[in-house]
């Protein structure tokens, strides 16, 4: 190993996306890197057991996000019934307008986390990138 570097990672808000990063994470740590996570807070408390640092981006109450996933679903229910390339046109839409909703409202505090963290390397698993993560900071080149 040529040094213990800082690595966050910027999952969007589903299990599945936290779950790949976790793992990816999980090798990191046990080579002695530093891993952070920039999460919403309906995952506050939920990797620190597993030896990550949390950065919350939100100030929610419990379950707000959550219901609100819910309502976008529930938007959508009328282009079940519509073929398959509509379907995915009015989905796609909807969805892209709540991921730029959330990065406007997260990018004052994603810019705090980068400057608190300052990593090496973000990580991020996502549909849509917060200018935040990708504009700030210095890039490095890793090599092992």
């Amino acid at each position: 190993m040529c040094g213990r570097f800082t690595f966050l990672f910027a999952p969007i808000e589903a299990v599945g996306h936290f779950n790949a990063c976790i793992g990816i994470g999980q090798q990191l740590l046990e080579k002695g890197h530093k891993v952070v996570f920039a999460t919403p807070n309906s995952w506050k408390g939920k990797l620190e057991p597993l030896g990550f640092i949390e950065e919350c981006y939100q100030d929610l109450e419990e379950g707000v996000s959550t219901e609100k996933w819910g309502e976008i679903v529930s938007t959508m229910a009328p282009a079940l019934g519509l073929p398959t390339l509509q379907k995915m046109e009015f989905f796609h839409f909807a969805l892209y307008q709540e991921v730029v909703k959330k990065i406007k409202d997260s990018d004052a505090r994603m810019r705090e986390i980068m400057a608190a963290v300052k990593p090496d390397l973000v990580l991020l698993d996502s549909v849509g990138h917060n200018p935040a993560l990708v504009n700030q900071g210095q890039y490095k080149t890793i090599t092992h």
